[in-house]
């Protein structure tokens, strides 16, 4: 009595979506970006299927990739979607139609996007690959968390700030490892 509850670190602001396979329910989704006009991309796992929703949740669209298993996602503010699964990386404009792919010999997982456009990826499960916004590679951090944690990583998760410091999300390591816009490890 007399004691307030702590200050919780978020508060839910929507929620949306029950499980199934039809649209705007969900079947496995792990993948979830906002563009710049709040539309919301949520990325399900194994049933190939990217869902657009508008900012307050109701469903706009979707884009189908077949049986390929998604393995990350990354949407720019115009809302041009960046997938990778098969592999590679294929781009979707706002309205869903293929641009392309990125021309990359390796497999590539995990995604993000950077401030000035730039595309952050995981290939081999742990280097750290960055691509300048005309899909030229700019950087690579090889073994960028086995080489510091000397344990192996096969799961790496990347994000970026504003800033251009990349943040490597070992599992297997269970911590987080942060490097300069030079691949310097911090």
């Amino acid at each position: 009595p007399g004691v307030a509850p702590a200050a919780s670190f978020a508060t839910q602001v929507l929620a949306f979506g029950e499980k199934g396979s039809g649209p705007g329910l969900f079947d496995d989704p792990r993948y979830v970006a906002v563009d710049g006009a709040g539309n919301i991309y949520v990325g399900d796992y194994q049933d190939g299927r990217v869902q657009i929703f508008d900012g307050q949740g109701q469903f706009q669209r979707q884009i189908n990739i077949g049986d390929s298993i998604l393995r990350g996602m990354a949407v720019s503010p115009g809302g041009d979607l960046y997938l990778a699964y098969d592999g590679g990386v294929n781009l979707y404009n706002s309205n869903g139609q293929t641009q392309g792919a990125l021309a990359y010999d390796g497999s590539i997982d995990s995604l993000a996007l950077g401030a000035d456009g730039s595309l952050y990826a995981v290939t081999d499960g742990e280097t750290l690959l960055r691509f300048d916004p005309d899909g030229g590679l700019t950087l690579e951090i090889p073994d960028a968390i086995s080489s510091i944690s000397k344990d192996s990583e096969l799961d790496t998760q990347v994000a970026v700030d504003g800033l251009g410091n990349i943040y490597a999300l070992g599992t297997f390591n269970s911590a987080v490892f942060k490097f300069d816009p030079e691949g310097n490890f911090l």
